[in-house]
């Protein structure tokens, strides 16, 4: 745990100093998905290219340069070195095959301009190809990749679209969990979710403020002058019998405190307080799940429960106001359970809170499809990892 966490900290600090081997800023490098899961299943909406349009308006005003590339079986630029004032997202893209997204890592890696770079990666996250069409043979060669670039001191900021089916969940929620694992012990790589145009346009703005240090040339510092060298003059020689000037008193040294010295003591000791509760919340286990419900005019509803960590308020889980309060959910390790991770209801408010028709007074387990009622609100716990099993989701 020690190691990990001087591991962050230095990161963070590399991240934090400006390269020195790219006085004019870090190009842009946008690289979408243009393979056929990502056309025919996962985003028929097209939310990357809705992400790319917004990642590209919030930077307008920025300086810099910009190239955009589509993969899929290989790698093929788009848009290639133009000023992110002008750049524009093509009208159109062509199919590019299967998801060999090591390759295509490996490829813009390849490129000479690729040293001063900063890169935003749209996809689906799910690598697959017409020789291995299992995600799961792609891990090892992917985190390989990914921590090669990242030795590089290549920032890299991920958004995953997620599919809009619960049958194509299976892969995207295994390869996701192995880009939160990459992003958790990274610092210098950033991971975005996008489910809807909403969540295009939020990710947009949070990726630009990350990129803004970094495509902008880092301040010239202006030349200081240098002090002109005089010489001491020297104090006349005293005549004879004259007595010689009393040298000045010297300063006491005053005992106790120094605010000037305090100072730097106080900021480090508030910046290490806040590092250690920063790294204390990233490492709290993310819940597991989804819930599913009706709202009150009878349209169903989804909500992923890995973008909560600790713990998460039901009511606020499922947007209801009338429903904060009154029960909460919370993630606890269990070695038993699929991935290690099981979802407990904490009820809140005693009578309120029915399980299956029971009512709940104590923290109980959830299982995969048990049934909340929260007084006339009904919710339904999902758990793919229960219901495949544990040997289905080897990592």
């Amino acid at each position: 745990m020690l190691a990990r966490a001087l591991l962050v900290m230095m990161m963070a600090v590399l991240m934090a100093v400006s390269p020195l081997g790219c006085p004019e800023g870090r190009r842009l490098f946008v690289l979408v998905d243009q393979s056929g899961s990502m056309i025919r299943d996962f985003d028929r909406e097209g939310l990357r290219w809705t992400f790319v349009k917004a990642l590209l308006a919030e930077l307008r005003e920025a300086p810099g340069r910009v190239s955009i590339f589509a993969f899929g079986d290989r790698l093929e630029p788009l848009v290639e070195d133009v000023p992110l004032s002008v750049a524009q997202a093509p009208k159109e893209a062509s199919y590019l095959g299967g998801t060999d997204l090591v390759g295509a890592l490996q490829a813009a890696a390849a490129r000479p301009d690729a040293a001063c770079s900063v890169w935003v990666l749209a996809t689906d996250g799910v690598p697959q190809t017409d020789s291995k069409p299992d995600p799961r043979d792609h891990q090892v060669p992917l985190q390989k990749a990914v921590r090669e670039i990242r030795t590089r001191g290549i920032p890299v900021a991920v958004a995953l679209i997620a599919p809009p089916g619960i049958e194509d969940w299976k892969h995207f929620q295994q390869m996701r969990e192995l880009w939160e694992m990459l992003a958790d012990e990274d610092p210098g790589l950033r991971l975005f979710e996008i489910q809807n145009a909403e969540d295009a346009a939020a990710a947009a703005r949070s990726v630009a403020g990350e990129l803004a240090k970094w495509i902008a040339p880092p301040p010239v510092p202006s030349p200081t002058p240098s002090p002109t060298p005089t010489a001491t003059p020297r104090p006349p020689e005293p005549m004879v019998g004259e007595l010689r000037p009393a040298p000045p008193p010297t300063p006491q040294r005053r005992s106790g405190w120094d605010p000037r010295t305090a100072a730097p003591i106080v900021v480090g000791i508030v910046a290490g307080v806040a590092l250690a509760l920063h790294l204390r919340s990233r490492l709290r286990p993310r819940l597991i799940g989804e819930l599913v419900w009706r709202t009150r005019e009878g349209l169903e509803r989804r909500r992923d429960l890995s973008r909560y960590r600790g713990a998460v308020d039901l009511g606020k889980a499922i947007g209801e106001r009338s429903l904060e309060g009154v029960a909460r959910l919370e993630a606890r390790t269990d070695p038993k359970a699929a991935r290690g991770r099981t979802v407990y209801l904490i009820p809140l408010r005693d009578g309120r809170v029915r399980c299956g028709g029971v009512p709940v007074r104590e923290p109980m387990r959830l299982h995969d499809r048990d049934e909340i009622d929260l007084g006339d609100f009904r919710v339904r716990f999902e758990n793919l990892f229960e219901r495949m099993g544990r040997s289905a989701w080897p990592m």
